[in-house]
């Protein structure tokens, strides 16, 4: 299992686009939430095996699921993304290709993310912006001029009065080096919403609103990932609230359970007897959305 993605972090594309990316995918599920409409970033964190982290947001949106690296177990929990630019401790980091920075923070943004969008990386609130262009590990640039477009090395993104000053200090041609990390350090995650499930207690609350739904869960004692995926807003199915999503997961021998992204982007695919990826479930939108991210199945049969 890992986390699907495009090339790019705002990059958002059908999951069957999305799943094609990777030799020997044999199903898939839709992700985390995303900036639909306008970046189409994930608002979560996101890390693929043999790529580290991609994505994060230090807090505000780390409910994940994950599967350690170390002894291969799954977990549904809170991740807490790391980023620091070298020797400069009073600088903290919020963001990394986030579709925004956060109120009061500063982002980085690298290549991977995709091209730059100007001031949107800080919704348009420039009065306390602040933007740095390192490359080649030294600080080309120091400006309130926001990039657009593609570029190479990284943008240093203060939103804030206070960090604007801290990014201001940043000298023109001086040394500078960035860095991130998961301090769990797992194989790979994927971040959600709400907690549904954790040790067998529901924790979701009843909004009473009805959507079609994706979850993720895990039955330690089946030893088995579960995922689900509800169809609704349809004249045969209304969909799930959250508190229906965690008891079916409950049913179903989830101990934690994790709600993923829903609405028009709920949709499972799977690998047919002829090859092609179908879709497994009616989109709400009546044809599969773009989307930011998945989770995947990949199988290596063996050699005969």
């Amino acid at each position: 299992m890992d986390y699907a993605h495009a090339p790019k972090v705002k990059q958002d594309e059908p999951l069957s686009d999305i799943l094609k990316q990777t030799p020997g995918v044999v199903a898939g599920i839709n992700g985390d939430f995303f900036d639909i409409g306008d970046s189409g970033a994930p608002l979560g964190l996101g890390r693929a095996r043999g790529e580290g982290l991609l994505h994060g947001i230090d807090y505000g949106w780390n409910n994940a699921f994950w599967i350690d690296r170390k002894d291969n177990k799954p977990h549904i929990d809170l991740l807490h993304p790391q980023a620091w630019v070298v020797g400069h401790p009073e600088i903290t980091i919020s963001n990394l290709n986030s579709p925004q920075v956060k109120p009061n923070g500063i982002g980085i943004y690298t290549p991977r993310f995709g091209s730059a969008i100007g001031n949107r990386w800080v919704d348009g609130f420039t009065r306390y912006a602040r933007v740095v262009h390192v490359r080649n590990g030294r600080v080309m640039t120091n400006t309130t001029s926001f990039p657009t477009g593609a570029f190479e090395g990284t943008y240093i993104v203060a939103r804030g009065p206070e960090q604007r000053r801290q990014v201001r200090a940043l000298k023109v041609g001086s040394k500078l080096q960035v860095g991130w990390r998961l301090p769990e350090g797992p194989a790979f995650a994927i971040t959600g919403q709400s907690i549904l499930l954790k040790d067998g207690q529901i924790l979701a609350t009843d909004d009473r609103e009805l959507h079609p739904r994706t979850m993720v869960g895990i039955d330690r004692d089946g030893g088995q990932i579960i995922w689900v995926v509800v169809d609704g807003r349809r004249e045969s199915t209304t969909g799930y609230t959250m508190v229906q999503e965690a008891r079916l997961m409950k049913q179903l021998g989830a101990e934690d359970a994790l709600n993923l992204d829903g609405g028009g982007s709920s949709i499972m695919l799977a690998r047919q007897a002829d090859g092609s990826l179908a879709v497994l479930n009616s989109p709400s939108d009546g044809h599969p959305r773009a989307v930011a991210n998945g989770l995947e199945v990949t199988y290596d049969p063996p050699a005969s």
